[in-house]
């Protein structure tokens, strides 16, 4: 017989979603910045873009990009990632991250205070922040001078420099939550003597 044809279109096929992966997978703290990387394949070597929905405990907090931050989230908080891979005409079936637990944060000291004077002796007032809201804070010093001493709940400092003392002091002052983390501020104390008839006292100055 004589020769029949047809001719037909292949189809566009939707993208391949393998998985999503976040980064880092180690310990993450409030404030880290978390990464998704999704892994997935287009039969017709399509340019894909991904859609991402960022889950809390399970509820959508309406953070869309790659990039999720953690800042606000507390100590035990969970999150994952659920994206969707699209080719401009179809999208692959939706694929979520394992969970991420938010982990224990170290407290902060604010700042370092100024000193404040009483007959010699000098009076530093230390405050502190955890972003879990712990309150069970300890205080105490890695590095002072001899005879410093700091109350490891109030935070307070005390200090009565001896004539010998004249100079240039390292101070470290670390505070702690109940679960082991902490942190450390250091400055430096210097002492300046003063004649024994002056009426002054030995001035102390932080920075």
């Amino acid at each position: 017989s004589e020769p029949v044809s047809e001719q037909t279109r292949i189809g566009n096929r939707p993208p391949l979603l393998q998985g999503v992966l976040l980064d880092p997978q180690g310990n993450v703290r409030s404030g880290d910045d978390l990464l998704a990387s999704p892994q997935a394949t287009d039969a017709d070597d399509d340019p894909l873009g991904y859609q991402y929905t960022w889950l809390v405990n399970g509820r959508e907090t309406g953070q869309r990009g790659r990039e999720f931050s953690t800042r606000g989230l507390k100590r035990g908080d969970k999150v994952r990632v659920r994206v969707v891979a699209t080719d401009g005409s179809e999208a692959s079936r939706a694929a979520e991250s394992a969970e991420i637990t938010i982990g224990n944060s170290p407290p902060l000291i604010q700042e370092i205070p100024d000193a404040q004077t009483d007959e010699g002796l000098f009076r530093y007032s230390f405050e502190a922040e955890d972003p879990d809201g712990d309150r069970n804070l300890r205080f105490r010093l890695g590095k002072a001078p001899e005879g410093m001493r700091i109350d490891p709940i109030l935070g307070v400092a005390t200090w009565r420099p001896k004539e010998s003392q004249a100079g240039v002091h390292p101070v470290e002052v670390i505070v702690q939550d109940c679960h082991g983390d902490g942190s450390a501020l250091r400055f430096e104390v210097t002492v300046t003597a003063t004649p024994r008839d002056s009426a002054d006292q030995p001035p102390a100055a932080a920075r």
